[in-house]
């Protein structure tokens, strides 16, 4: 073992502890609550309600993020024990995964690890700031199993990302139409993910169907959030009030990008896959929280390092984002909806030219064919 793991690991743990203490400050109003604001300390409220998540009472995440919080506030009993174990939790989980990108990541790539995951400013954002790094656990395990080519593993940990926080689900995309699988390799994992999302999900949808179908409710009839590029093109274009129509064109948009991307892409190409298709969900996305910016870290890490200038740039405006949009939202400072406006535009193309060097970089290696033609074959031979 290289004597740089065991380092970046400790450091991405401190980054997390430091995380956690800056929100938990929020929490008791040490500091302003709109600055260290994070959605974990309000939902301890929702764990002291009687009975259980989706069968007593609704909770706006999938099955195994809201049992998390219930088990977390169970095992607490107090704010401080609930805030506290979640946060050991997302402290060990964000410790695991480190160890396996750097077991990923080439002994010179190390570094990589360090600056793009470790210590990114959305480390210490946004890891204790909602439940992502549980999803992003389960992301980073697929990849691991991707290495190996164990794809039946791959399906079954994005199943368990899925049921924690849904946008693991778009990797499968990738992984039916890039993998070097048999038809019937890929009925495997296409089982493989269905099960494990059955044995988790079917026990409540059976108990309460409309309370484990509110997730889907509540998103489908959710509007673009303050800090979406939808809400800011909203305001240009009045017709993108209808939900709707903005549901449909969002995923009509992700679907035929993410297709585009998958043909092009040379076979056995699913990590860029991937990679490609998390920025083409938050290009397209109606409902773009800051902390998204978390799933895209392990790809910076191992797949398209990108410029320090780029990276950063990206980060500071996603932080300025969220900063002015908090402002906005609890303080209503003068000016500061149109900062977000600004920043959201801004990130967007930060996030456009993310994916146009991802593209160039990849075909400059041999790694895609930009032939339409070849999207046509892997659709067929999904049939």
């Amino acid at each position: 073992m290289s004597s740089r793991i065991p380092k970046i690991i400790i450091l991405s743990v401190v980054v997390v502890v430091l995380s956690a203490l800056f929100h938990w400050l929020g929490a008791v109003q040490f500091i302003p609550w709109h600055i260290g604001y994070s959605d974990i300390a309000p939902f301890f409220q929702k764990t002291l309600e009687p009975g259980l998540p989706y069968i007593d009472k609704l909770v706006e995440y999938p099955v195994m993020t809201g049992m998390f919080i219930q088990a977390m506030g169970f095992a607490g009993k107090t704010f401080n024990g609930y805030y506290m174990g979640s946060a050991m939790v997302f402290i060990l989980l964000t410790g695991v995964s480190s160890y396996f990108l750097l077991k990923m990541a080439a002994q010179d790539a190390h570094g990589h690890v360090l600056y793009f995951w470790a210590l990114a400013p959305s480390m210490f954002l946004f890891s204790v700031y909602n439940w992502d790094v549980l999803a992003l656990f389960f992301v980073v395990l697929a990849l691991y199993a991707l290495r190996s080519g164990r794809y039946y593993r791959v399906s079954a940990f994005l199943a368990l990302g899925f049921s924690t926080k849904f946008y693991p689900v778009i990797y499968m995309l990738p992984l039916l139409i890039i993998a070097p699988l048999t038809k019937r390799g890929k009925l495997i994992i296409v089982l493989a993910f269905l099960l494990v999302v059955a044995a988790i999900n079917v026990p409540f949808m059976i108990a309460h169907y409309p309370g484990w179908f509110y997730f889907f409710s509540f998103n489908a009839a959710r509007m673009p959030n303050v800090d979406s590029l939808w809400n800011v093109l909203g305001v240009m274009i009045p017709s993108l009030g209808d939900v709707k129509a903005i549901n449909r064109i969002t995923l009509a948009l992700f679907l035929l990008s993410s297709l585009w991307l998958c043909g092009i892409l040379r076979k056995g190409e699913v990590e860029a896959g991937f990679f490609g298709v998390t920025l083409l969900f938050l290009l397209s996305t109606k409902v773009f929280s800051p902390q998204y910016l978390l799933w895209l870290l392990p790809f910076f890490a191992l797949v398209l390092p990108p410029s320090k200038k780029l990276f950063y740039a990206l980060e500071l405006s996603n932080a300025v984002v969220l900063f002015s949009t908090l402002s906005f939202l609890f303080r209503d400072v003068p000016g500061s909806l149109l900062t977000t406006y600004v920043f959201v535009v801004a990130r967007h193309c930060l996030l456009v030219f993310t994916f146009i060097s991802l593209l160039y970089t990849l075909r400059r290696q041999g790694r895609v064919e930009l032939l339409f033609s070849s999207l046509r074959g892997r659709l067929l031979a999904l049939s």
